[in-house]
Formats: structure tokens, sequence, C-alpha cells
């Protein structure tokens, strides 16, 4: 599944996930640079659209 996680700095990444993770879970993303967002999962919106049958979802952190 298309998934966007936005981190408190508004720092976001695009993945594609089979399991979405829930609310208050704490995320630790390796970044291909060296790097990594981390952050515990604040909320999660779905979007669907059922012309085209797409579905992504965007999960937006708050710092651990």
């Amino acid at each position: 599944m298309r998934v966007e996680i936005i981190n408190h700095d508004h720092l976001a990444i695009n993945l594609n996930l089979d399991t979405i993770p829930r609310i208050d879970e704490t995320i630790n993303i390796a970044l291909s640079e060296g790097g990594s967002i981390s952050g515990v999962v604040n909320f999660i919106e779905h979007n669907i659209s059922q012309n085209n049958n797409d579905h992504y979802v965007i999960i937006f952190l708050r710092p651990a």
C-alpha cells in the first residue's frame, strides 16, 4: 500500500508498506542516505478514490 510518512519537522517520505502501524506505535525508518525518520504515530489519514480504485495512507508522527 502506498504510504506517505510525515514527521514533526515536516520531513516526508513515500513508501510501500504491507502493514500500517497503529496510533501510538513508535516507528524508525532508516533512509538510504544514512539518516532516519522516527517518531510516534499521532494520526493516520486514509485517502480512497472510488473512480480509479486507488487507496493511499498518510501517517503523521509526533516526537518520541
